[in-house]
């Protein structure tokens, strides 16, 4: 069964939208508005940085002050925030070259990709390694969008606040429970390459993760999740109402998102969340006794069809022997 983890801690997060013509940036709240930019940053074309360490003399905080002042794309592995770095006085150098400054005599590498370079430890190629670009439906490889968080967010709120922000569902399921991210700050970039950078900065290894998609949503699952396929166990004996009624299009946010509220954001059981789940689907839900104690995650589903929102719920419990019925105009969470 899947464990609770604690309230994650609070972080600073930035979503950004390009104002069409005018060249400028507006930087916004991240539930207020969609996060889309007007046209990606050509592949490759990253702005010179500077930094001076003796003001920066940690990592997290270089990092976070070059995604501030020059853009671009960085992404640091959880976990080396604090790690010291050599004084340097670094102006307007070359992207890579400026990094690669900044991380000399460190047992670190950096990766250098088309949209962000990505700083990890030695020993840690599993994490370089992970590409979701072959997976992930290509509108995601078209939408681009501009992207910061804080060290320390945990997995479940990035993905929860970037969804809110280009109304779209991207959930993980309860086996990344525990997942953190390091500092990141990608700007003018597609949603897919976003999504990688987030994964990678929360240390999730290639192999580890499968990420399926559709244009409504992005569903990273653990490859031990085989939770899958239709997750309502009366489908053959469904109305056509009824069937109508899995069609409509919601919007969902679980645990309830407020803008200004948004970190660190716990999970919940399925029992504390049906009352909002009722009032966002629109429906009577219920849930039987072990159902109601399975754990619901920070998620932000816009313009889904209840089907949708009912089977991202359940895909995101990595046990199998779950589901949903529809009972007259309701629906009830059971163990199958």
């Amino acid at each position: 069964m899947c464990k609770w983890p604690a309230c994650g801690v609070c972080a600073a997060l930035i979503v950004a939208i390009a104002c069409a013509g005018c060249g400028k940036t507006a930087r916004q709240t991240p539930l207020e508005g969609p996060a889309r930019t007007d046209a990606a940053r050509a592949p490759g074309s990253f702005p010179p940085l500077s930094v001076d360490t003796a003001l920066y003399p940690h990592l997290g905080p270089a990092v976070r002050h070059i995604g501030e002042t020059a853009g671009g794309g960085v992404v640091l592995a959880a976990g080396m925030e604090e790690w010291r770095v050599a004084q340097a006085a670094i102006s307007r150098a070359e992207y890579a070259s400026g990094l690669r400054r900044l991380v000399a005599g460190l047992s670190c590498q950096v990766q250098v990709t088309p949209n962000y370079a990505f700083l990890y430890p030695n020993g840690y190629d599993a994490l370089a390694a992970l590409s979701i670009q072959e997976s992930i439906d290509a509108r995601y490889r078209d939408m681009t969008a501009s992207y910061a968080i804080g060290a320390g967010t945990g997995l479940y709120d990035a993905f929860a606040l970037l969804g809110a922000a280009l109304d779209t569902a991207i959930v993980a399921d309860n086996l990344l429970d525990e997942a953190w991210c390091g500092e990141l700050a990608i700007t003018d970039a597609p949603v897919s390459a976003i999504v990688e950078a987030v994964l990678k900065s929360a240390l999730v290894p290639a192999g580890s993760v499968a990420v399926e998609s559709t244009n409504s949503y992005i569903l990273v699952r653990s490859v031990e999740n085989r939770n899958r396929g239709d997750a309502c166990v009366n489908r053959e004996g469904l109305s056509g109402d009824q069937r109508q009624m899995l069609r409509q299009v919601v919007n969902v946010r679980l645990p309830r998102v407020d803008a200004g509220t948004a970190f660190g954001i716990a999970m919940r059981p399925l029992s504390a969340c049906l009352p909002l789940l009722s009032e966002q689907l629109g429906v009577p839900v219920t849930a039987d006794a072990d159902a109601g104690r399975l754990p619901v995650n920070a998620a932000v589903m816009h313009g889904v069809t209840r089907e949708t929102a009912l089977n991202l719920i359940v895909w995101q419990w990595p046990v199998p022997n779950f589901g949903y019925r529809v009972t007259g105009e309701g629906i009830h969470f059971i163990r199958r």
